[in-house]
């Protein structure tokens, strides 16, 4: 897999959960910093003025939705326990 394509495939896999990224877009101290990190991984993602347009409408989509405090493709790594008497 070339760059490019290696490159579009961590935007989908980033898009199937994005809460196991950090979003470091409003805190980067550094231009060179990525824009998102995976936490376990530590994958890197700029984005780019090159980028096709869907990673652009899937990052408004997403932001709009994280700020309407809608959940987002969050799995929780914990099973959610019902306890009946």
């Amino acid at each position: 897999m070339n760059d490019e394509e290696n490159r579009l495939h961590l935007w989908q896999v980033f898009f199937a959960n994005p809460y196991e990224w950090w979003d470091n877009r409003n805190c980067k101290a550094n231009p060179k910093q990525p824009d998102f990190r995976h936490k376990d991984t530590g994958e890197a993602l700029w984005l780019k003025q090159y980028d096709p347009p869907w990673v652009k409408r899937q990052l408004q989509i997403l932001d709009s939705k994280m700020a309407e405090g809608e959940p987002v493709g969050r799995r929780s790594r914990v099973t959610t326990w019902v306890y009946c008497e």
